[in-house]
């Protein structure tokens, strides 16, 4: 969900103090990273909050810092059938179509090697006369797509959720059409029950926005997974780790400031399982891509295939199904404005997908990205909701002896209910 970070590092020269002893100057880093890597100037996840304006990527027990990813477990879970049912719309609901126009401007998505992840979102250059890229419909109906440089794409999209003005004034521009093909859900009541308490009135950033809508828009999706297949996940359940975590990252609708706002964001966690005699079929277009070397090196893009259908990213009966708490965005600056949904059903991953997804480069030159997950945050008081009365069980992870981990029934004790009644 993307800045330079203090980390203190010795400077290759030195001067010489009264006692003769060496005084080292210290650089700050040029970028963050998952790993500590002092000879590239990348910080890790515990420097996060060193970055300017990313204070909330601070890892606290203070009940104001409520960080995301947590482990979710059985004991602050809580079975709340009265919470909505979310609906589908947009590219999430139509036909063919509409696969190839469901991220945020509607343009052809890419995806790209940021070298933190490999995401996929919309093409910002398609259709610039300018630049002479984007589309042609040919006479067959079929779309050809002009390649686009990753940088470009990718710098639009760690922009979009920066916070900073200038991007917000980027997604106000984006947001003056309406693109009926985007994917989008609508979470009913969810935003008022995670974010009961400070509203945008006390925020800097008071526009005049009513956060009361509850629809949202599709903007990107990335992947997190481990070195192996014991994590992975950036989410925990029952402290368990799954191989792969997918998130779809989506917008409140017409908001300009979603990183700003409360509620503002809508993350969606699918977590995945593996299973090598059931490949996933709606990633095998990816690997394929990674196997034929397109998205081996950081900076590299290709288009995704024609054929490819977010929606089946989302296990069915997700709506009726799933887990939701109040979160923040898991990388720099971890804007704590999101609406979290985790899927209450896994999906199949196969061995020989995860090893192609190990297999692409990271931001330091020949070395392998092989985890991109930030550990799990103190939850600092906050409850968990299921709607659902078996999401929590049927996502909990599979243990290393290949069983399901069965927790105990999911209980409010200790929590009262009474200002939750429905009213969602």
């Amino acid at each position: 969900m993307f800045a330079a970070l203090p980390v203190l590092l010795l400077s290759a020269g030195s001067t010489t103090s009264l006692r003769g002893q060496p005084i080292h100057a210290f650089h700050a880093p040029t970028s963050w990273s998952y790993e500590n890597n002092p000879k590239l100037g990348m910080a890790g996840p515990e420097r996060w909050h060193l970055l300017d304006g990313a204070t909330a990527c601070q890892s606290s027990a203070a009940f104001a810092s409520e960080q995301s990813p947590i482990d979710i477990q059985a004991a602050f879970t809580i079975e709340a059938q009265w919470l909505p049912t979310l609906k589908l719309g947009g590219g999430y609901s139509k036909l063919a179509g509409s696969k190839q126009r469901m991220f945020g401007d509607g343009n052809a998505p890419v995806w790209v090697n940021n070298g933190h992840t490999l995401e996929l979102g919309p093409n910002h250059l398609a259709g610039d006369a300018e630049t002479g890229k984007g589309e042609r419909q040919l006479s067959s109906g079929h779309v050809e797509v002009d390649e686009v440089s990753a940088s470009s794409v990718t710098k639009a999209q760690e922009g979009l959720l920066s916070g900073t003005t200038q991007i917000e004034g980027h997604l106000q521009a984006q947001q003056q059409f309406a693109n009926p093909d985007v994917g989008s859900i609508d979470i009913g009541g969810l935003s008022r029950l995670n974010f009961q308490g400070p509203t945008l009135a006390t925020n800097m950033t008071d526009e005049g926005w009513d956060e009361g809508e509850s629809e949202y828009e599709l903007l990107q999706l990335h992947l997190h997974w481990g070195r192996n297949n014991a994590e992975g996940s950036e989410h925990l359940v029952g402290g368990k780790s799954h191989p792969l975590e997918i998130h779809l990252v989506h917008t409140q609708r017409g908001n300009p400031y979603p990183t700003k706002s409360p509620g503002g964001l809508v993350v969606v966690g699918v977590m995945f399982e593996v299973d090598d005699e059931k490949p996933n079929p709606s990633l095998q277009h990816l690997v394929d891509k990674i196997n034929a070397g397109k998205m081996m090196k950081p900076g590299s893009s290709t288009f995704v295939s024609p054929d490819f259908d977010v929606r089946t990213l989302l296990p069915k009966g997700f709506e009726r199904n799933y887990l939701t708490y109040r979160g923040s965005l898991t990388t720099p600056g971890c804007f704590q404005s999101v609406n979290w949904i985790i899927a209450g059903e896994t999906l199949s991953v196969s061995s020989d997908q995860l090893k192609a997804l190990r297999s692409v480069e990271s931001l330091a030159p020949g070395v392998p990205l092989t985890h991109n997950f930030r550990p799990a945050q103190p939850r600092n008081g906050r409850v968990v909701w299921m709607k659902g009365d078996s999401a929590y069980a049927k996502v909990t992870a599979v243990g290393a002896s290949g069983e399901k981990v069965q927790p105990t029934a999911a209980s409010g004790a200790g929590y009262t209910l009474s200002a939750y009644d429905g009213s969602v």
